[in-house]
């Protein structure tokens, strides 16, 4: 077990340590996600790592055994897939987490059927049979509000939003917003209801130097209403939504490649002004996660960082980035320390600048009433963080 000093910052984790565990895989997947929930029903937080991105790769299941210990490691789906994003919810009706699984070209959305006990067996699939488009993120919620989970499904390409028709078995399909809108290109996607009409609205990330977008929900599942968010086009690898300055309604974090990440302050209505920044701008940040790292009431931030990448540019003047060249960042991924405002300070390491992650989820995994951070890797562990501001509770 490795200990990563958080070095000195201004709350209560200042000189603590996070105690680092590598998960029981393999270290040679290419992990593109994570979904924390309790898939078997006895109380604790399971784990799903989505596998393979641009690769056919097996999906991972682990149970925890209560004390952040992972174990049990079993595939989901009879064969491999190139898994991009994973998401977990009820779409059956009967009380237990499902599992979503977004794959890349060639193969189709998955949901698969949790039969109470930890144990998944294929229930539908979303997408074009003869040609499955490739989805990099997905996210679930009651958009049309008849009570059941509904899937919001991004990636190259249009964006599209599915009802849940018959207890997860039959969806209906809607484009969201234009090809550009978004980029068609994301590799996020968040819900909350931004704009205080207690439905669900979509926020959805520009890569590649495209708008980053807010659909604003009609109430009934429609989108035609739409607000940029930002500037103008960037690079936004991902998006999280909580409210960090404390006022009672959902702000917008946006994680950059590159580029300073940037808080977006909600005025309650779902118009966003540019807050603080935060971050060298040198990250090359896949993922941002929010929770109450350090108990004082805020969200904080952990964001995902790759050290080993390409470069990129648009060599033929197509408006598309080639990938040429190698990149060694040093950048380990961060958390940083919410000031209660909306500000996020002193970033503090928690993995090595060797450490090649893509996502990061947070959670309580050893049950002692403070948030652990679960990262994944590409090509070596994936690893969970133990928070040590409170002891875990004994075997």
């Amino acid at each position: 077990m490795l200990t990563v000093a958080l070095g000195a910052v201004p709350h209560t984790l200042e000189s603590q340590t996070f105690s680092r565990w590598s998960t029981p895989c393999d270290g040679l997947d290419n992990t593109a996600s994570i979904a924390l929930g309790d898939l078997d029903g006895d109380g604790d937080l399971d784990v799903v790592f989505g596998n393979g991105m641009h690769l056919a790769q097996t999906d991972w299941v682990l149970s925890n055994d209560g004390y952040g210990m992972l174990y049990g490691r079993r595939a989901l789906g009879d064969s491999p897939d190139p898994s991009y994003g994973v998401a977990l919810g009820d779409l059956d009706g009967d009380r237990d987490l499902d599992v979503v699984v977004t794959n890349d070209a060639g193969a189709l959305t998955a949901i698969y059927r949790n039969d109470g006990k930890g144990n998944f067996s294929a229930l539908a699939y979303l997408g074009n049979y003869r040609a499955p488009q490739p989805r990099r993120a997905v996210a679930l919620g009651d958009l049309d509000m008849d009570g059941d989970l509904d899937a919001v499904l991004v990636g190259l390409g249009q964006d599209h939003i599915y009802l849940n028709e018959e207890r997860g078995r039959r969806w209906s399909e809607r484009a969201l917003g234009l090809r550009e809108a978004g980029g068609g290109r994301a590799t996020g996607v968040a819900l909350a209801d931004v704009d205080g009409d207690r439905d669900i609205d979509i926020v959805v990330p520009g890569r590649y130097e495209t708008l980053s977008v807010v659909f604003i929900n009609d109430g009934r599942a429609g989108f035609a209403e739409t607000r940029s968010l930002g500037a103008g086009p960037e690079d936004v690898t991902f998006v999280a939504v909580g409210d960090v300055d404390g006022d009672g309604d959902p702000d917008i974090v946006a994680a950059h490649w590159e580029q300073p990440h940037i808080v977006y302050l909600n005025d309650g209505r779902g118009h966003f002004k540019k807050g603080a920044t935060f971050g060298s701008g040198r990250e090359q940040t896949w993922t941002v996660a929010l929770g109450d790292m350090d108990l004082d009431g805020d969200l904080d931030a952990v964001v995902g960082n790759v050290n080993i990448g390409f470069w990129r540019s648009d060599l033929d003047g197509d408006r598309r980035d080639e990938q040429f060249g190698r990149t060694d960042r040093d950048e380990p991924s961060r958390l940083y320390l919410n000031d209660g405002a909306g500000r996020f300070l002193a970033g503090s390491s928690l993995s090595t600048g060797t450490d090649n992650t893509r996502p990061v989820a947070v959670g309580d995994l050893d049950g002692d009433g403070d948030l652990d951070v679960v990262m994944g890797n590409t090509c070596q562990p994936n690893h969970i963080f133990f928070n040590p501001l409170r002891s875990p509770k004994s075997p």
